[in-house]
C-alpha cells in the first residue's frame, strides 16, 4: 500500500506541477492578450484622435475662409448700397431738373393720356428710362398719390441700377406693366 501511496503522491505531485506551469502559461497568455488589447486600443485611440484633430483643423480653416468671404461680401454689399444711394440721389436730382414741358414734348398734346393704362402704352414708345421718368412726373395726376410715389421710387432705383448695367427701360416697362394692369 505504501507503494501505491507513493505512486499516487508522485502522480499528484506532477499533476500539481503541470497545473502550476499551465496556470503560469495561461496567466502569461492572458497578460499578453490584455497587453495586446491595450496596445491595440491605444493605437486605435491615437488614430481616432489624429483624425479628429485633422477634421477639426479643416473645419477651422473652412470657418476662417467663410468668415473672410463673408467680410468680402459685406464690404462689396456696403459699397453697392452706398453706390446705389448715391445713384438714387443723383437720379432724383437729375429728374427734379426736368421740367414737365420737356416730357410733354414727347407726346402729341392731342393724344395726352387720360388713364394710367393709356399712359403705359405711350411710355412704351419713349426711347430711354429717363424720358419715361420725366413723362411719369408730367402725368402724375393720372395716378393715385401712394401708387405714384411707389412707382417713382422703383423707377428711380432702376434708373440708378442703369448706371451700372445700362439703360433699364425694359425693366421699368415690365414693372409698370405689372403695376398698371
Amino acid at each position: 500500500m505504501d507503494n501505491n501511496h507513493s505512486t499516487i503522491a508522485t502522480i499528484l505531485y506532477w499533476i500539481g506541477i503541470i497545473e502550476i506551469i499551465l496556470g503560469a502559461l495561461a496567466s502569461l497568455v492572458l497578460l499578453v492578450m490584455v497587453s495586446a488589447a491595450l496596445a491595440f486600443g491605444a493605437i486605435v485611440s491615437s488614430v481616432l484622435n489624429a483624425c479628429l484633430f485633422i477634421g477639426l483643423s479643416q473645419c477651422l480653416k473652412l470657418l476662417e475662409e467663410g468668415n473672410r468671404e463673408k467680410q468680402r461680401m459685406n464690404y462689396k454689399l456696403e459699397q453697392l448700397v452706398a453706390w446705389q444711394q448715391d445713384a438714387v440721389a443723383q437720379t432724383a436730382t437729375e429728374s427734379s431738373t426736368y421740367e414737365s414741358g420737356d416730357s410733354a414734348e414727347c407726346w402729341d398734346p392731342q393724344q395726352k393720356p387720360t388713364q394710367p393704362r393709356e399712359c403705359y402704352e405711350m411710355l412704351k414708345t419713349l426711347p430711354s428710362s429717363k424720358e419715361i421718368r420725366a413723362a411719369l412726373e408730367a402725368n402724375c395726376s393720372l395716378f393715385d398719390p401712394s401708387l405714384y410715389q411707389e412707382i417713382i421710387v422703383e423707377v428711380d432705383r432702376l434708373i440708378a441700377m442703369g448706371r451700372l448695367y445700362g439703360d433699364m427701360k425694359q425693366d421699368i416697362l415690365v414693372y409698370l406693366s405689372k403695376k398698371l394692369s
